[in-house]
C-alpha cells in the first residue's frame, strides 16, 4: 500500500478501519503530503508484518491525533528508499506540525532495523523520525524507553529536531553501537527532559554536531538541565 494516498492535498477526513493490514509489509509514503488531512481513523489496524514505513505520515500537517498504539514494528527495517535524496530518511512522522500526542509504548524496533547496504543504496536509518512535530508533547507513558533498545540503526540524525513541546524521552538504554550520527538529534527541544545517564556505546559515533543545540532552553523560565555522558567514547 505504498504511496496509496500520497499528495491527496485536498483530503480532510479518512476512515480506513475497514482495511485488514495484518499481512501488509510496505506502507512507505502512504499519506505523504496529505497536508489537510485532519482526521485519520486507523484505530482498528493491527499490522504484524510491516517492514517499510518511511515517510508514512510525513507532512500530515493537520493531524492532531493518530492511533498507532497496537502496531507490531518488530520487522521494520528502516531502509533508505532510494527514491530521491530528499527521501533518504526514516521520517515516519516528519513535520506532523499539529500532532499533539503519540502512544508508542508497544513500539520496539529489533535487530532487523540495521544497515543493509551503502549510502548510495539501501541503508537503515532512524533519522528525522519525529522532526518538525513542534506540538508533540508525548510519545507514550514510557517515553520511548524500548523504542531503539534492540535496533542496529546507524543514524539517529535529527530524530527530535524542533520538537519544542516534547516533555520527556527515555533513551538511556537505546542501542548505539552502530550509530555514527546524532547530528541535531535534540535540536531546539526546549522543554524536553532526557532521562539519563545515557549509557550508550559510542565507539562508532563520528558526527554529533548541534546534538543538544537549544535543548532545555526557555527564555521565559529559569531552568537548568544536567545529563551524564561520562561513559561516552568520542575519539572518532
Amino acid at each position: 500500500i505504498d504511496f496509496m494516498f500520497q499528495n491527496c492535498e485536498a483530503l480532510t477526513s479518512l476512515d480506513l478501519n475497514c482495511l485488514n493490514v495484518t499481512n501488509v509489509t510496505h506502507s512507505e509514503f502512504m499519506f505523504l503530503n496529505c497536508y489537510n488531512l485532519a482526521t485519520l481513523n486507523i484505530s482498528s489496524w493491527r499490522p504484524e508484518k510491516l517492514q517499510y514505513i518511511n515517510y508514512m505520515f510525513a507532512y500530515c500537517k493537520a493531524l492532531t491525533t493518530l492511533d498507532v498504539a497496537n502496531w507490531n514494528v518488530s520487522n521494520v527495517t528502516g531502509r533508505k528508499s532510494g527514491t530521491a535524496p530528499i527521501y533518504n530518511y526514516f521520517a515516519v512522522f516528519y513535520n506532523c506540525e499539529n500532532l499533539t500526542s503519540l502512544n508508542l509504548n508497544n513500539w520496539k524496533f529489533t535487530d532487523k532495523f540495521k544497515s543493509t547496504g551503502t549510502v548510495s543504496g539501501n541503508i537503515s536509518t532512524a533519522a528525522y523520525m519525529f522532526a518538525g512535530c513542534n506540538k508533540l508533547t508525548t510519545i507514550g507513558t514510557d517515553a520511548g524507553k524500548d523504542l531503539f533498545t534492540g535496533a542496529l540503526a546507524p543514524s539517529w540524525e535529527g530524530m527530535f529536531e524542533n520538537c519544542n513541546l516534547l516533555q520527556k524521552v527515555d533513551c538511556r538504554d537505546w542501542y548505539a553501537v552502530n550509530v555514527t550520527s546524532t547530528y541535531r538529534m535534540f535540536y531546539r527541544t526546549h522543554n524536553l527532559e532526557i532521562v539519563g545517564p545515557l549509557r550508550w556505546q559510542t565507539d562508532s559515533l563520528t558526527s554529533c554536531e548541534q546534538m543538544f543545540y537549544g535543548w532545555g532552553y526557555n527564555k521565559y523560565a529559569d531552568t537548568t538541565r544536567t545529563l551524564d555522558l561520562s561513559g561516552w567514547n568520542t575519539s572518532e
